[in-house]
């Protein structure tokens, strides 16, 4: 018996000396790898929590502890897939300048392309295998139009639209690009141009010129790159750092652990925890609609839907602890009525509201931030696009062909949006009123928000998307930057210090044994249509993003 037990203990002892850190060297390095998508919060959902998405927040806050730790001096940066948006893209850059600015940082790029050097243009040294694919291209957009397919099938689409350069439906009409979009992009694309170069350019402590030279140029390898100065030299990660297989904490490697993964941060949590004064942020992604904010689904796009929107507003509202508000916004619009309302909210809030745009907020997406007391924007932003847009797909033809007939009883306004048939003039009358009058009240609250005459902001709509510089330079934002940018202005704004802490209201958009599972047929209606019965937009082209 006494000899079982002194096995017994022996085992736990030897359990617990190999759950005890080894000794022996600190390590030097640290190695991150950068991929995904870098979502601002988690998304619940069990796809989500598999994959362990990691989000924006919790490699700032791995960032910023390893910039704090003194266990390692340099920094190794493995740069995989990042399916982000530039703006995205540009305040990951700015996180790794503020490391390096602690630490030696080192960016290994398996891809050389423009997006992975604005990405690590702050690195002390940018390294790549010899085998790394480069693709040095400058930034391009791509529209596909469809309207000659769909008259061919037999199906037409009729829009009325307020503004020149509005072209939200475009590819469902057109059989090509018009004149004024190609002009708008143009100026956009040429826009994200310039301000790669400039930050590139200026981190890097190189010439614009230099910089600009290497987009669309002849280099096509790791070596070319290095000779031309757009890495600094070819070298394999074990080349860098030499990692032991074998070691539970190798000398050289040291990655601090995620603090958050996707699904496991209970954001009601913060709330109750912070007593003291604060800010909270309400998030703005994806279609807005009137309704409950919806999630991605295989049958449908993400939903912001006003009414948990302006839920979450009313509770930062009336929080006695908050004392300022940011408005993070990446969408492309949707409905000009629950673009409106959330507009409204955030013009009666009695603290200081901060928008913070990113990748898209154009059209509705710029209507929901045009009342707060500073908008903040990415260089990158695609933002602007005031204007509105009503459109329908007409299937006459489609229904003759197929002998489907659709015969009519009653007031024919009650059809108007049926897609049995054209609109008649009367229809086109009613609806050019109708929009009218909310192009006119877009505009007014534009330039409610801006201080400016609605003249001016007429001049500046039209339906015009603007890159974050330009719409900096036409007054359409305060200021450049990103989200941090945002949390710290509306600190400064609220007179708090910059350890303030932040809370999100969370009011669910599912409630319910089942809430977190979309009805399926909803789902499929929401690919259909995705509005609902809502027909005037204010809406920028769903889907439109530079790429390079």
């Amino acid at each position: 018996m006494a000899d079982m037990s002194d096995r017994l203990a022996s085992a736990v002892r030897t359990l617990a000396d190999a759950a005890r850190p080894q000794k022996g060297p600190r390590p030097d390095w640290a190695v991150v790898d950068l991929r995904g998508a870098y979502p601002d919060q988690a998304t619940a959902g069990l796809r989500h929590l598999l994959a362990g998405t990691e989000t924006l927040e919790a490699l700032q806050n791995k960032l910023e502890r390893l910039a704090a730790t003194d266990r390692v001096g340099n920094v190794l940066l493995r740069v995989g897939e990042l399916p982000a948006g530039t703006a995205r893209l540009d305040t990951i850059a700015r996180l790794i300048g503020e490391l390096a600015g602690h630490k030696h940082v080192v960016a290994y790029l398996s891809s050389i392309g423009a997006a992975t050097l604005l990405l690590t243009r702050a690195a002390h040294e940018i390294v790549s295998p010899p085998s790394a694919a480069v693709h040095l291209a400058g930034p391009a957009t791509e529209q596909t139009y469809l309207g000659a397919f769909l008259r061919d099938l037999g199906i037409g689409f009729e829009t009325e639209r307020i503004g020149r350069y509005k072209s939200a439906l475009a590819p469902l009409t057109d059989d090509h690009m018009g004149d004024a979009d190609r002009e708008q992009l143009g100026a956009w694309v040429e826009a994200a141009r310039g301000q790669w170069v400039a930050a590139v350019a200026a981190a890097r402590g190189l010439d614009p010129d230099q910089v600009a030279g290497w987009l669309g140029s002849d280099i096509v390898s790791a070596e070319q790159a290095a000779e031309r100065g757009v890495i600094n030299r070819v070298a394999y990660d074990d080349e860098i750092v030499r990692i032991d297989p074998n070691a539970r904490l190798s000398a050289v490697e040291y990655v601090l652990p995620k603090v958050e993964r996707a699904g496991t941060r209970s954001f009601s949590f913060i709330r109750r925890a912070s007593g003291s004064d604060r800010i909270a942020e309400v998030r703005i992604d994806g279609m807005i609609t009137t309704g409950l904010s919806r999630p991605a689904t295989p049958f449908s796009p993400q939903v912001a839907g006003s009414d948990t929107i302006v839920a979450q507003l009313r509770a930062a509202k009336a929080d006695k602890h908050t004392r300022a508000i940011v408005v993070s916004v990446d969408s492309g619009g949707g409905s000009a009525t629950a673009s409106d309302l959330i507009s409204r909210e955030i013009a009666t809030a009695q603290v200081p509201v901060v928008a913070s745009f990113e990748n898209v907020a154009a059209s509705g997406g710029y209507y929901v931030g045009c009342r707060a007391a500073e908008i903040v924007a990415s260089p990158f932003t695609l933002t602007g696009s005031i204007g509105v847009i009503v459109g329908r797909p007409v299937l006459r033809e489609l229904f003759a062909r197929h002998g489907i007939n659709a015969d009519r009883v009653g007031d024919d306004r009650a059809l108007i949006f049926s897609a049995s048939r054209e609109f008649s003039d009367e229809d086109r009358a009613w609806i050019r009123a109708t929009i009218n009058d909310v192009y006119a009240r877009f505009v007014a609250e534009v330039a409610a928000g801006r201080g400016r005459d609605t003249d001016e902001i007429d001049a500046l709509g039209q339906g015009r998307i603007w890159s974050g510089v330009d719409a900096a330079a036409n007054g359409l934002i305060d200021r450049l930057g990103d989200r941090g940018t945002a949390l710290g202005r509306a600190r400064e704004l609220a007179g708090l210090s910059a350890e303030a802490p932040l809370w999100r209201p969370s009011p669910r958009p599912y409630r319910g044994p089942l809430a977190a599972v979309p009805e399926l047929g909803h789902g499929v209606r929401g690919l259909l249509e995705p509005f609902g019965d809502e027909r005037v937009l204010a809406l920028a082209e769903p889907g439109l993003r530079v790429r390079w």
